[in-house]
Order: C-alpha cells, then sequence, then structure tokens
C-alpha cells in the first residue's frame, strides 16, 4: 500500500510545473521558496550560470527566476545562452537584481531576453503573483499541446497538415483548388480564409519555372510528383501576397491518397525572404568587418595564404603592414565606445585612401588593422618603408568627431615574405613582432621584423613555457619584508613578495616574470595563490606569536577587474579562521588610476569585508585628487625612488614631506619603501613617518628566516 501512495506522490510530482530558482547565495534559494511553498509546482535550485545550462538540458521550467549578479556566467550572459538554445528560448526568465539598479542596467535584461524583473529584497506579494500568471501560462501551453495530440489522433487525415502547423498550409484537390488554409498561410499570403478556399492554387504560387507566367495545375512538377506518389521539394519556390508580389519560399508539397486514388495536395511553405536577407548578412559578416566595412581577419588570413602561394610559385616578394593605434584605450575612456568606433571607421577610411587600389586592407581586431602589399616596387613610390611614411603622417592628424578634436597615431610593423616565417601564421606573427617593437620605441614610428626579433620572440616563448612548468611543478615561493612600526618599535606587517626558483637554478626578477604572468593570463591564478600562500603563513604565525604581523600582498590590475575578488579573499580568510585585519591587499597608484571607478567599487567591498587596503607606488602616478579623497584606503606607500633620494635632491624631499602631510592630514598611515641609509632613516624620523620597510632594517626573506622582532 505504502509503494502505491509513493508512486501516486512521484506521479503528481511529473505532473507539477517545476520553478528554477537560480542564485549564489543559498539562503535566498530558501527565502523564494518558502514564499512560493503553497504553490502546487516542483522546485529546482542552481548557484551559477554552468548549473542553470547543465539543468536545462535535463528538465523542462515553467519559469526561471535568475540573479543578475553572479561570478563565472552572470545572469545576462546565462539568459543569453538560454535564448539561443531552442528547447529554452521562450521559457520566461525574471531577473532578480539589487534596488539600486540602472536604466541600462534593466534595458540590458529586457534585450537578452527577460521577461519581468523583482528587486531585491523581494516583495513577497510581487513575487507570488508574478509566478503564478507564468505558472497558469504554462498550464494553458500544456493544455493546449494535450489538445494538438488528441487532435493528431482524430484527425487522421489532416496528420500532415497539423504535423507542419507552424508553417503555411495549403490543402489543394486534385483540379488545383484550394480546400484549406491554416491562419499562417492567411498571414503570409496576405488573404482571409474565404477568399483563399476555392481559389485556384495558380493565383498564389508561381507554377512555372520562370517569372514569365504560370503552367496550369496538372502540368506543373508539383502535381506531377504527387500524382506518382512522390513528396515534392522545392528549397526556392515563388508565391504571390496579396499585393501581387512575388516572395521566395520554402515548400513541401505531399500527395493524400485515399483507397489508392489521389484525393489532393498538401503543400507546406515558409516564407524565407528575410531568411535570405539574413544568409547574405552573414555571407557579409563572415568577410568583413561590420564597423569599419573592411575585410575581417578570416578573409584576410585566406588572401595572406593565397599571396604565400603566388609569391613560392613566381618567386615574388610581398609585404605585410601591421598598425596598431597608439593609446586608443584611453580615447574609449575619456569619450565613450562610440567616439571611440567613429574614430576606428574614420581611421580605417585614411588608410584605404592612403594605400592602392591592388592593396587589402583588413580590421583584425580592437584597433588593429593590416595591410597586404603585393605590388611595391623597389626603389620607388611603392616602397613599403616609404608607403609607411605616408600612414604616419595621414593617420596622425586630428580627428573631428562629436564636437572633439582628437589626435591619435599608429605604431607600424613591417615584414616581407618570405624572410618573415614560413606560412600565414608565422608571417603575422613576424609583423605583430615588429609592430610591438614600434611602440616600445616610443609609438607612432615604423620598424621592420628582424632576426633579432625573431630570437627575443623564442626567448618570450621558452620563458612562458618555464612559468607554465613553474605553475605546474610550485616553483614559486613567498618572501617577506617585514614594515617596522616606529611609534612602537615592533614589526607591524610584512610585505609578501613572489619569488621564482626554476629548477634549472637561473634567476629571473618579478620585474621579469609578473608582466610575462600578465601576458599569458596566469595572474589571476598563480595571484590566488600568493593570497592562500599569505594566509596558511598568518595562521602559522598566530600559533607562534602574541602579536602576529598583517601579511600585506600586492594585487595586479588584472585581479583588480574581478568584481568577485573580495569575496575570494574574504572566503581565504574563513578557510584558514583568519580576522580581517590578518591580511591588507597592495594596489600601485597607477592600477587606481587606470579605472577609478571600478577600483573605487572593488576597494569598497574590501573596506566592507574589513581588509585594509594600502596604495604602492604612491607619488609616482598622477592620481587626481578629487579620486584620492574618495578611495576607502588605509595606508598610502612612497615610492622608493623618492626615498633615494633623501638627502640628495631637495625637491623630493619635498615631495616626501608633502605626501606624510596628506596622509596624516587625511587619517591614513604612511610607509616609506626603499631606505637603505641611516641619513633616510633619520629624515623619515623626523618627519614622523609610520613605518619603515627597506634594506636597512631587513631584506625579503623566507617565513623561516624573516626578522619578525625589532
Amino acid at each position: 500500500m505504502e509503494a502505491i501512495q509513493q508512486s501516486r506522490l512521484q506521479q503528481d510530482d511529473l505532473t507539477k510545473p517545476t520553478i528554477l530558482i537560480v542564485d549564489d547565495r543559498p539562503e535566498n534559494h530558501r527565502v523564494v521558496k518558502k514564499i512560493l511553498s503553497d504553490m502546487n509546482a516542483n522546485f529546482h535550485s542552481a548557484e551559477s550560470g554552468h548549473e542553470v545550462l547543465s539543468l536545462v538540458l535535463r528538465h523542462k521550467y515553467a519559469v526561471i527566476l535568475l540573479d543578475v549578479m553572479m561570478p563565472g556566467i552572470d545572469g545576462f550572459e546565462t539568459a543569453s545562452l538560454l535564448r539561443m538554445n531552442d528547447e529554452t528560448k521562450h521559457t520566461p526568465i525574471i531577473f532578480i537584481t539589487a534596488a539600486d539598479h540602472t536604466e541600462a542596467l534593466e534595458f540590458k535584461g529586457y534585450e537578452v531576453g527577460a521577461v519581468d524583473y523583482l528587486f531585491k529584497p523581494i516583495n513577497a506579494h510581487s513575487l507570488y503573483s508574478k509566478v503564478q500568471v507564468f505558472l497558469e501560462l504554462d498550464l494553458q501551453r500544456t493544455k493546449l499541446l494535450q489538445s494538438f495530440h488528441d487532435i493528431q489522433e482524430l484527425e487522421n487525415k489532416n496528420r500532415l497538415l497539423l504535423k507542419s502547423i507552424g508553417e503555411g498550409i495549403l490543402g489543394v484537390d486534385v483540379r488545383g483548388k484550394i480546400t484549406y488554409t491554416n491562419p499562417a498561410t492567411e498571414k503570409i499570403l496576405g488573404q482571409n480564409e474565404n477568399t483563399l478556399v476555392g481559389a485556384d492554387v495558380a493565383e498564389f504560387i508561381c507554377l512555372s519555372t520562370s517569372r514569365a507566367g504560370n503552367a496550369n495545375w496538372e502540368g506543373c512538377k508539383i502535381f506531377e510528383h504527387c500524382a506518382k506518389g512522390y513528396t515534392y521539394r522545392d528549397t526556392y519556390g515563388l508565391f504571390k501576397d496579396c499585393d501581387k508580389r512575388m516572395f521566395p519560399a520554402e515548400l513541401i508539397a505531399t500527395p493524400i491518397y485515399e483507397n489508392k486514388t489521389l484525393f489532393g495536395v498538401v503543400i507546406a511553405f515558409q516564407d524565407i525572404s528575410q531568411k535570405r536577407s539574413i544568409e547574405e548578412q552573414l555571407s557579409r559578416l563572415s568577410q568583413f568587418d561590420t564597423l569599419t566595412g573592411l575585410v575581417n581577419r578570416s578573409t584576410f588570413e585566406k588572401h595572406l595564404q593565397q599571396a604565400i602561394k603566388r609569391s613560392l610559385r613566381h618567386g615574388r616578394e610581398f609585404s605585410l603592414l601591421h598598425l596598431d593605434l597608439d593609446h586608443f584605450k584611453q580615447v574609449n575612456d575619456q569619450f565613450g565606445h562610440e567616439v571611440g568606433d567613429i574614430l576606428l571607421q574614420e581611421v580605417g577610411h585614411r588608410i584605404v585612401k592612403t594605400v592602392s587600389d591592388g592593396d587589402i586592407v583588413a580590421r583584425i581586431g580592437g584597433d588593429e588593422f593590416v595591410i597586404l602589399l603585393e605590388n611595391f616596387i623597389e626603389q620607388h613610390v611603392r616602397n613599403e618603408a616609404v608607403l609607411a611614411e605616408h600612414l604616419l603622417s595621414h593617420l596622425s592628424g586630428a580627428y573631428l568627431i562629436r564636437g572633439h578634436e582628437i589626435y591619435i597615431g599608429p605604431s607600424i610593423g613591417i615584414a616581407r615574405f618570405p624572410g618573415a616565417g614560413e606560412d600565414s601564421v608565422s608571417v603575422l606573427r613576424a609583423v605583430e613582432l615588429a609592430m610591438y617593437r614600434a611602440k616600445k620605441q616610443g609609438g607612432q614610428n615604423f620598424q621592420f621584423f628582424t632576426e633579432e626579433l625573431h630570437l627575443q620572440a623564442l626567448a618570450s616563448l621558452e620563458l612562458e613555457q618555464k612559468l607554465r612548468a613553474a605553475i605546474e611543478h610550485q616553483e614559486f615561493a613567498l618572501f617577506y619584508q617585514p614594515q617596522w612600526d616606529i611609534l612602537n618599535n615592533r614589526v607591524n606587517k610584512v610585505e609578501a613578495l613572489l619569488r621564482w626558483f626554476p629548477a634549472d637554478g637561473s634567476r629571473l626578477g618579478p620585474d621579469v616574470f609578473i608582466p610575462k604572468l600578465e601576458e599569458m593570463g596566469m595572474i589571476n591564478k598563480v595571484g590566488e595563490w600568493v593570497v592562500e600562500q599569505a594566509c596558511r603563513q598568518a595562521q602559522k604565525w598566530r600559533a607562534e606569536y602574541p602579536n602576529p604581523p598583517c601579511i600585506a600582498v600586492n594585487l595586479s590590475m588584472d585581479q583588480l577587474q574581478r568584481e568577485e575578488l573580495p569575496e575570494v579573499v574574504f572566503y581565504l580568510l574563513q578557510k584558514y579562521q583568519l580576522p580581517a585585519n590578518a591580511i591588507e591587499v597592495e594596489v600601485t597608484e597607477g592600477m587606481m588610476m587606470q579605472n577609478p571607478q571600478q577600483a573605487i567599487e572593488i576597494l569598497n567591498a574590501f573596506q566592507r569585508l574589513g581588509i585594509s587596503v594600502a596604495i604602492d607606488d604612491f607619488g609616482t602616478g598622477y592620481s587626481s585628487f578629487s579620486y584620492l579623497v574618495h578611495l576607502p584606503i588605509d595606508t598610502l606607500k612612497i615610492d622608493r625612488e623618492f626615498i633615494r633620494k633623501l638627502g640628495e635632491d631637495d625637491k623630493c624631499e619635498m615631495v616626501v614631506r608633502a605626501i606624510i602631510s596628506l596622509a596624516h592630514n587625511m587619517h591614513l598611515k604612511v610607509v616609506a619603501e626603499g631606505v637603505e641609509t641611516e641619513q633616510q632613516l633619520a629624515f623619515l624620523l623626523e618627519q614622523k613617518c609610520d613605518y619603515i620597510q627597506g634594506y636597512y632594517f631587513a631584506k625579503p626573506a623566507s617565513a623561516a628566516e624573516v626578522r619578525l622582532e625589532v
């Protein structure tokens, strides 16, 4: 008996609609489920976009309640992916977000397919009523589907008509008269049922193979095939609407037999005007850059491959130029992406005007352009170096955009084939290396690819491979440099410094390998490892010392772009049972000024979690005081270049005095980095600097060797 009851309960669950709740906080799941608990529905939970994408493969949902801000794939991207799937593109999505949302954020939600919004804190009545509406809609949809299946069983003659109910359906008898239409047909042809039924099908379908005129029904291909018992397909049939306008359509004509006699024909068709237009657009998109109208990267690579074949076949050289706009990001940051896009269009236009008709110009991404130059002549105006000079001149003039006068110029790399690689990939890499050499020379110049650049690239690749091995084999270690608290005469903090000990015994400084890790996109992984190692060490010191030092860890620019970073650090503090003041995060002044608004948001999050923040290398980044007063920071670290010149340069002494005075007036602590002499120390003591860090006091050392006592 109990087994029967259990089976019935399981069957009831299968017939209930299912609601999917998506939020990275489990407590929010419990709140929503409690509000909706008396609904006759099942509930599924997901804590990430990845989990949602997995669940929708196995389950069908009446409505999805989707949190906007989640780590990894956020709500917007999750919604976009759901809308791209035929199985989920019509599933209602209600976004749940904070009440302090912006109109732009709300618009973005509707743009990716949201049907409604709920704002935190969630209003129980609003949530209940909105979900109830979509459950009712799901119930009605289920009933309609059931009715559809019932009709299929009851009306065998119309089975093929109903099978293609989403398309236009025409029932035609053996005389070519229309006997049946569906609503889709009436909409596509712009005619009502009364006009269509009884009319000759030739009035609406071009039965001949040309536009000139119509064949009769008995002589057309549709009837000929169906009369023989075959289905007829046409991927480009021509139909006529109420205005006699012809439009293309895909059609399938299926014969209907009764007692082995042809009873009629069912024609299912679909207007493909939009499809054809989209195909043409997609064809163009696959070949050309949508912003500038220039050839895109994939098409350019095909041209380059053909040029290589011609060069090898005929023994002729060709040149490749790679242009990258200097400081283009600053234009986007200052004037907005719309102005940046217009600037890219104008740059593309100027390039095309500068080169010759036979040259191929492409935009291969961002602010990068390439030119394939096959018809240059040595010792002539078509020489690629002369062309590069012309490009520098023409592209460096003022651009007047939306009332702004913008000056920008390119860095240009030049490579010749043969000589710069063996295939399209190596040639593009060679010319890119030359372009980066031009950037390192200060920009707005051109450089040729050389063997030296090739060797540098090999060295860079070798370094990259070594760093990947270093991560795999745990060759990194943390050294610690104490900060002496002058007032209390004790070590108050230590700065965690990343060191690399390669297996081959070589030594490279962090100024070499950290930029490479950033270039490789590995700095986030290594940075998180640094934070965890610092937390592990802090836990050990708390067990050994009554007053253990706070550990300061340096963040990279890439880490500062991650909204979830404060939560990651806080999670590690909890993992090692540490208070928030056990760790301090350091960011450089230059990093802060890359994107001040985002930096302020990230640092505010650290402050809310009780984690202190220090600004490193202060005095070199030209930071705006309007931002500085709003930064949630606790400490300023004076750049070592100023400290090094104390006692030698009066201006540096003035800067150091000013920074210490500024910090104290803002109730901030000050750390002097790079203190190496007694003279420097005396000056800093006189100015009442709070903390001293440098070789005069202690060099960086391993956790086992570091001096934690004065």
